[in-house]
């Protein structure tokens, strides 16, 4: 509000300098904006609307107040901002507050240069209330002190806008909430005293706000006032906002307690199964398939040799395999030897399998002859070829077991923010608690069929190779270049009776597209198991529709605890909610959700997820102060529980279920891979013509994710500069889906007014990049139709004939996207298996020119019978095997 005299205000006089000298200085450097916890999927954007919630508080609390404040107004208000910034702190766990309030009512023939007062205190956990409310005091009488500069020029002058002070208090008594209007608060308590009654209202816009989120808001401040008032001495850390509802909620959601065979290990419960089901077929890959006595025996044999070379328990061994009958014998042969097993994708760079081997100090190395492993790939490690005959001579007889339930029995490294992987060590127990306890919410048997989709050095391929050869099922490999052919894999669930189909949710929404297109018979899917991102259920209605008793099942988890950690089951309802509930705690996993002061947070409040129970993993690998700082021992009520931080936002739902929202810091998950993006922008920096680096994931459409890197290029460097070079030294450092599909040139990373990345500024610049360097531009009809599709795709102005799509930046699902786009163009099937074999423009024009046999075989293999396509698909699986 301006008074008449506003535009005369002499700014340049010694009084006004101090008085900006003051306010600049006080709203340097400030956090993120004070606010209360809102609905994750309200739009902050969307136009303001104001509700009004009245209340009430306690009589006795009311009086107590006054008492208190010895009947002034002026210190009721301040007791008021004291209590309000508690109650801030308690949701989020933020220590630097920032809150609004107004001058004092003025006589209204007066004129005024400023009515907006910003009141910053830095509330500390082990702060007594007492010394906090005489903070305030000292706070709100200095900024009266210093009230007549202008607000408007004070926001400019600080570089803020005027939303910044998103929470308001103030007293009606002495104060006018007409002086806040050009604040725009989000959430304002107005205080109307009458003796020692205190009623009030909070004003609220309902674009943030709900009014249950209010009225929820509103019950945690009674709470926290009741045990304030109880004792001023008390630290800010003894207090809590949470209801008794609250409490019993959490606890009812985290009674989790279950039985479970302690002191199994995976082998034993493998060499079970291969016992009662000796002739059941245990896994399948292409042609070949192994009966469980078989590969009982030839794990045997290998875990023999192993044992004889020293593997015993805590030994690591390496596996670099690709997806292949040797490889399930390989890591059966580990565990039986006592050993961990350290799988590593064949497809990863030299020089990151090499860090891993060294990180891991693995003995030996178990492969196969077929593979070429690069110069020097582990050169203090003995290399044992699983297909060697020479593993024939060893008795075929079960070891004698020599590992308990805490010993390892595997490390996966995942991205790390330093450039370099991390290893998660997991123990036997861990695994054997997810498949077999009290109250199992799945009914797997000996007659499920199982694929393994995804690579071994990912934790879900734990999940699906122990959920087949734990129950007497069989598991179904699927070679990697047929694992985004989803029409193939259509024909693999149909023609392979498949019963248990585990996938990300982006790699499920690409084959449920497929699956609901195709015509043939009916899947005989029991489960649809959906894991490693956030889910959108509402993408799965037609699905439900056509199979309304194929149970689809919605888990949250992490590599550090197990693989999976919540469980939902997803129906009608859900889809229709479009709601990323994650359900429950599994059996024996605990999950709570902490502010950053690492206190529990009321239901409905986002907040960080922390998991206990028996699937945390031991730690990190030679990483002891990681560990540390993520496996954190807390007290949790009367008891003292191991907790690991995820990083990972969510909430409690009042039904008890979990909501996932995100995360909390620079890591992303794409296509189930879960990502640093610290650690890309540490390998870019590593590139000559860079100066800086950042890495964000980019949503294209709905659910699509993309890898985007802006880097500033050093001067002089600009020439050097070529995305696809740089691409190209990235694969010999970084795993393929970490490498980003697009490089922007900036001049300059744009900051927020605290000096961090703009993160939303960068995500409105145009992702359409040029290519550098000399191009092979196309020539033929077919090259120009066929560039056409890739530049739109692939978001490029210009291509050559010569780049393949990965050179370009494209994904897997690109690749898909352009078999689709081809296939409608061209008016005749374009596989997905023909991109990877013909990766160029123009080698792919000329296949297609000439009519190649791969089509025809691909659209006869379709037509024929399911014998004839049974044949026809062995005989692709064959060639593909590698």
């Amino acid at each position: 509000m301006k008074g008449k005299f506003f535009a005369n205000v002499p700014y340049l006089n010694d009084v006004y300098k101090k008085e900006q000298q003051y306010w600049l200085h006080k709203l340097a450097g400030l956090p993120d904006k004070s606010h209360f916890p809102c609905e994750p999927h309200k739009d902050r954007h969307q136009e303001r609307h104001i509700e009004t919630i009245p209340f009430s508080l306690d009589p006795v609390h009311a009086r107590k107040l006054v008492q208190i404040s010895n009947d002034s107004d002026a210190r009721l208000h301040v007791l008021l901002l004291a209590f309000t910034s508690v109650w801030l702190l308690k949701y989020s766990g933020q220590t630097d507050i920032v809150l609004g309030t107004s001058i004092y009512r003025q006589p209204s023939e007066e004129d005024f240069i400023n009515t907006v007062l910003p009141v910053r205190v830095q509330v500390q956990n082990e702060m007594r209330l007492i010394d906090l409310i005489s903070l305030m005091k000292q706070t709100v009488s200095e900024a009266a002190r210093h009230q007549n500069y202008p607000f408007e020029l004070m926001l400019k002058q600080a570089g803020l806008d005027s939303g910044f002070l998103d929470v308001s208090v103030i007293v009606s008594n002495i104060q006018d909430e007409q002086y806040l209007s050009g604040t725009l608060s989000n959430f304002t308590m107005i205080v109307h005293r009458e003796e020692s009654v205190l009623q009030g209202e909070i004003r609220f816009n309902a674009a943030v706000y709900s009014a249950d989120t209010v009225n929820q808001l509103l019950e945690h401040f009674h709470v926290l006032l009741e045990q304030s008032l109880a004792d001023l001495h008390s630290s800010v850390q003894e207090l809590s906002i949470l209801t008794e509802k609250d409490r019993r909620i959490i606890a009812c959601s985290n009674a989790t307690s279950a039985g479970f065979p302690e002191e199994a290990t995976i082998p034993a419960l493998f060499e079970e199964c291969a016992a009662k089901y000796p002739n059941h077929t245990a896994a399948e890959f292409a042609d070949e398939r192994l009966s469980y006595q078989d590969l009982n025996r030839k794990a045997n044999q290998a875990a023999h040799h192993l044992r004889r070379l020293g593997v015993t328990a805590e030994s690591v061994v390496a596996l670099i395999l690709p997806p292949s009958l040797e490889m399930i014998i390989g890591i059966l042969a580990v565990l039986k030897a006592g050993g961990a097993y350290l799988p590593i994708d064949p497809d990863l760079p030299a020089q990151r399998v090499d860090y891993i081997l060294k990180d891991s100090q693995a003995g030996q190395i178990l492969t196969v002859q077929s593979l070429s492993l690069p110069p020097g790939t582990g050169e203090s490690c003995e290399v044992i070829f699983l297909d060697d005959p020479m593993l024939e001579q060893y008795s075929s007889s079960n070891l004698e077991h020599v590992i308990h339930p805490h010993d390892l029995a595997y490390i996966i490294y995942t991205s790390g923010t330093t450039g370099n992987p991390k290893g998660v060590m997991i123990e036997h127990r861990n695994v054997v608690r997810l498949f077999f306890h009290e109250h199992n919410r799945f009914d797997f048997t000996c007659q499920d069929t199982w694929t393994l989709f995804h690579s071994f050095g990912f934790d879900f391929s734990v999940w699906e190779i122990f959920g087949a050869l734990l129950h007497g099922g069989k598991l179904l490999l699927i070679p990697k270049l047929l694992k985004r052919d989803y029409r193939h894999i259509v024909q693999e669930l149909r023609n392979e009776h498949v019963t248990v189909f585990n996938q990300t949710p982006s790699s499920f929404y690409q084959f449920m597209q497929e699956e609901l297109e195709d015509t043939g018979e009916k899947l005989r899917l029991r489960y649809v198991i959906l894991g490693g991102e956030a889910l959108q259920p509402g993408k799965l209605e037609a699905w439900k529709v056509k199979y309304p008793g194929t149970r689809i099942i919605n888990m949250y988890g992490i590599t550090e605890t197990t693989v999976h950690t919540t469980f939902k089951e997803i129906g009608t309802e859900q889809i229709q909610a479009n709601q990323n509930n994650i359900g429950v705690p599994f059996s024996t996993v605990e999950v709570y959700i902490f502010n950053r002061q690492h206190e529990q947070v009321p239901i409905g409040t986002v907040g960080e997820i922390w998991v206990g129970g028996g699937g945390v993993a031991r730690g990190y690998l030679n990483r002891t102060e990681l560990t540390e700082d993520r496996f954190q021992t807390r007290r949790m009520g009367d008891r003292w529980i191991r907790l690991y931080r995820t990083g990972d936002l969510g909430r409690y739902l009042p039904s008890g279920e979990l909501e996932y929202v995100g995360r909390r810091d620079n890591q992303v998950k794409i296509r189930g891979f879960r990502i640093e993006l610290d650690e890309i922008s540490a390998h870019l920096l590593t590139v000559e013509s860079i100066k800086e680096a950042v890495v964000s994931a980019r949503e294209i459409e709905p659910n699509a994710q993309i890898l985007v890197a802006y880097v500033v290029i050093k001067e002089g460097q600009e020439a050097a500069f070529d995305p696809v070079e740089i691409r190209q030294y990235l694969q010999t450092r970084i795993s393929d889906y970490m490498i980003p599909s697009v490089l922007l040139p900036l001049s300059k990373i744009p900051l927020t007014l605290n000096g961090k990345v703009d993160y939303e500024k960068l995500d409105t610049l145009e992702l359409k990049q040029q290519a550098k360097g000399v191009l092979t531009p196309p020539t033929t009809e077919m090259e120009h139709r066929i560039a056409e599709i890739w530049k739109t795709s692939l978001r490029m102005d210009r291509i050559g004939v010569h780049s393949t799509i990965f050179d370009l930046g494209g994904t897997s699902f690109d690749v898909i996207t352009i078999s689709k786009a081809l296939s409608e163009e061209l008016g005749q099937e374009v596989p997905v298996i023909t991109l990877f074999t013909y990766p160029t423009i123009s080698m792919l024009a000329k296949v297609l020119q000439a009519d190649s046999p791969v089509t025809e075989l691909s659209a006869e293999s379709r037509e024929a019978s399911i014998e004839e396509g049974k044949r026809a698909r062995r005989q692709k699986l064959r060639l593909l095997k590698k």
